[in-house]
C-alpha cells in the first residue's frame, strides 16, 4: 500500500486508477486466494500418499468357533473367548476413479472464480475515481468562473468609484458592487470547501496526497463491445459448475488400492492355535459405491440449471449495461448541443453586459441593471464549464462501463 506523500501533487486520472487499485485493502485478497489454492491443491494430492494406520483391540465374545461334533481319540483345542490384536496397516491408492483430479479441477476453478470476482470489486473503484475526479474538475471550473467574476466586479467597482465625482453614480451604487463582491467571495469559499472535501476523499482512495487534478483529454470510446471483468467472472463461474459435473462422474467409478497389514494377535489367523502369534496379510482391494448413481442424473440436471442461471445473470448484466450506455450516448448528444448554444449565449451576454456598462457611463441605466448583466454573463460561463466537464465525464463513464 503506497504511503501518503508529504507534498501535495497534481495527478492524472490514470494515476488515480492505478493507485486506487494498489491502495485498496481488498487487494491483499489476491495473495490469500493464491495461497489458499496452493495449500488446497497440496492437500488434494495427498490422496495418493501411502496411508499408515495402527490399531489395537481387546474383545470378549460370548460365543466362539467350535466343531459341532467330536472325533474319538483326537483332542480339538477350543478358541478363547477373550481375544487381543495389535496391527499396523499400509494402504496405497492406485486408482480413485478420478476423484483427486476432480478435486484439483474444482479447486483451481473455484480459486479462479474468486479472483475474477475480486477483479470486479477492484474494477468498480474506477467508477468511484470518476465521480471524485470529475467532481474536482467541475469545482475547478466554477472557481475559475468566480475569479473571472471577481475581476469583472472589481473593474466595475473602480469604474463606479470614478463616476462618483461626475455625478453619474452614487455611494449606494458603490455599495451594490461591494455586496456583489462579498457574495462572490462567499460562493468561492463554499466551492473551495467542497473541493477540499473531494480532494481529501480522492487522496484517501488513492493513497496519494492530491492537491490538484489534471484535466484529461476527450477520448474516443467504443460502446459496441463490453470487455468488463464481469464477463470473465461469469465464465469462471461456469467453469466451477463444469468442474462439479466432472466430480459427479468420478463419484460413480470404482477405486482400486493395495494394502499390507501386519499384526500380533492372540489368537492369530489360526483360531485353534492359542497364544500370541504374528502374521501378515497383503493384497489388492476394489471398492465400488453405487449409491451415487441414484442421484447423479438429478445432480447433473441441477448443474445445468446453475449454468442457465449464470447465463441469465450475464445476459441481464449486458442488457443493463447497454441500457445505461444508451443513456450516456443520449446525454452526450444533449451536452454537445448545449455547448454550441452556450457559446452563443456567452457571446450575446457579453454584448449585453458591455452595452449596459456603456449606458451606465452615459447615465441612461443604473449600476444594478449593469450588475445583473455581469452576473448573467458569469452564470452563462459557469453553465458552459459545467456542460464541458459533464461531457468529458460521460465519455469516461462509457469507457468505464465498456472497459475499452
Amino acid at each position: 500500500m503506497p504511503l501518503l506523500c508529504s507534498a501535495q501533487q497534481r495527478v492524472t486520472i490514470e494515476e488515480c486508477y492505478q493507485n486506487a487499485q494498489q491502495n485498496y485493502p481488498l487487494i491483499a485478497r489476491y495473495s490469500l486466494i493464491e495461497k489458499t489454492k496452493e495449500y488446497s491443491l497440496k492437500n488434494a494430492s495427498l490422496a495418493y500418499v501411502p496411508k499408515f494406520a495402527i490399531d489395537a483391540q481387546a474383545t470378549y465374545q460370548t460365543q466362539v468357533i467350535a466343531l459341532p461334533f467330536e472325533i474319538p481319540g483326537i483332542s480339538i483345542p477350543s478358541v478363547s473367548k477373550d481375544q487381543y490384536k495389535a496391527s499396523a496397516e499400509l494402504q496405497q491408492a492406485i486408482w480413485d476413479g478420478g476423484v483427486v483430479r476432480a478435486q484439483r479441477k474444482n479447486l483451481m476453478a473455484t480459486a479462479d472464480a474468486e479472483q475474477k470476482s475480486l477483479d470486479v470489486d477492484i474494477y468498480e473503484l474506477r467508477g468511484r475515481v470518476n465521480s471524485l475526479f470529475f467532481g474536482v474538475l467541475l469545482l475547478d471550473r466554477q472557481l475559475e468562473a468566480t475569479d473571472l467574476l471577481n475581476e469583472e466586479l472589481w473593474r466595475n467597482f473602480r469604474l463606479v468609484e470614478s463616476y462618483l465625482g461626475g455625478g453619474i453614480a452614487t455611494s449606494a451604487d458603490l455599495d451594490a458592487v461591494s455586496v456583489e463582491i462579498i457574495s462572490n467571495n462567499q460562493r468561492r469559499a463554499a466551492i473551495e470547501s467542497s473541493r477540499k472535501a473531494y480532494l481529501d476523499m480522492l487522496s484517501m482512495l488513492t493513497g496519494l496526497s492530491v492537491g490538484a487534478v489534471e484535466e484529461p483529454s476527450a477520448v474516443e470510446v467504443d460502446y459496441h463491445t463490453i470487455n468488463r471483468p464481469e464477463i470473465d467472472m461469469f465464465e469462471a463461474q461456469r467453469s466451477v459448475v463444469e468442474a462439479q459435473k466432472y466430480a459427479i462422474s468420478a463419484r460413480g467409478l470404482p477405486r482400486i488400492g493395495l494394502f499390507v497389514q501386519g499384526a500380533y494377535a492372540n489368537p492369530g489367523l489360526n483360531f485353534f492355535e492359542s497364544g500370541w502369534t504374528p502374521y501378515a496379510i497383503g493384497g489388492v482391494k476394489l471398492s465400488w459405491d453405487f449409491s451415487g448413481w441414484y442421484s447423479s442424473s438429478n445432480d447433473k440436471k441441477l448443474i445445468e440449471m446453475q449454468k442457465r442461471n449464470i447465463d441469465a445473470l450475464e445476459q441481464t448484466f449486458k442488457f443493463n449495461t447497454n441500457l445505461s450506455l444508451k443513456a450516456n450516448l443520449g446525454e452526450i448528444e444533449r451536452l454537445r448541443t448545449q455547448l454550441e448554444d452556450d457559446d452563443k449565449i456567452i457571446r450575446l451576454r457579453g454584448n449585453v453586459k458591455r452595452a449596459a456598462q456603456a449606458k451606465v457611463e452615459g447615465g441612461t441605466t443604473t449600476v444594478n441593471e449593469m450588475l445583473r448583466e455581469v452576473t448573467a454573463e458569469n452564470e452563462a460561463i459557469i453553465k458552459r464549464s459545467t456542460h464541458e466537464i459533464e461531457l468529458l465525464k460521460e465519455l469516461y463513464d462509457i469507457k468505464y462501463k465498456t472497459n475499452n
